[in-house]
């Protein structure tokens, strides 16, 4: 209950940290993302993954949170300590093994076909709403917390123009709900 507590009084405080319309608040900065999930997890970096193609679910944790791609190729792709779509504009998915999900954060942005940084924007849809933000660089850290529990949450890389194709990224990521919580709790 204590997330969905804290859903409640950070809308209704509006804080510039969390920002929601009533489905969820919105962390930019890791510190106040893991004091209002209240854990002390660490996050999945990713870097145990072999390089290369990942088929359609990838799941991971032991909370047995996944990952999937649903569209043109179903594949997932694995560079050491990053996790991609299989192809440009493909949206990622992730679930939490039939539970629901509270909370996702992490690393969230775009790369080039070079795998190179894109300064272009990300955008999450969960429960039949969108948030689009715009991530600095490959380490801006981005956390959504979810008043009501969700299913699924979806990201994709947006591209500014229609020469450039973008493969949207993650790693670092927390994910879970609040079993999951409970579980990792000081």
């Amino acid at each position: 209950m204590k997330v969905v507590g804290v859903c409640l009084l950070m809308v209704l405080l509006w804080s510039p940290q969390a920002k929601g319309q009533g489905v969820f608040n919105v962390y930019h900065d890791e510190v106040a993302f893991r004091a209002a999930i209240g854990i002390v997890q660490q996050a999945d970096d990713l870097i145990d993954l072999e390089s290369g193609a990942i088929a359609c679910r990838l799941v991971r944790g032991c909370h047995q949170y996944g990952f999937c791609c649903r569209s043109y190729s179903r594949l997932l792709w694995n560079s050491p300590g990053a996790l991609a779509a299989g192809f440009p504009m493909d949206t990622l998915y992730v679930s939490n093994a039939n539970r629901v999900i509270h909370y996702v954060g992490g690393y969230f942005y775009n790369v080039d076909s070079d795998g190179r940084f894109v300064n272009s924007p990300v955008t999450l849809k969960v429960a039949g709403f969108s948030f689009t933000f715009q991530p600095e660089s490959s380490s801006t850290f981005t956390g959504f917390v979810f008043c009501q529990p969700v299913e699924e949450v979806s990201f994709t890389g947006n591209v500014l123009n229609l020469k450039d194709d973008v493969v949207l990224t993650m790693t670092h990521v927390y994910m879970g709900s609040q079993e999951n919580m409970a579980l990792t709790r000081r």
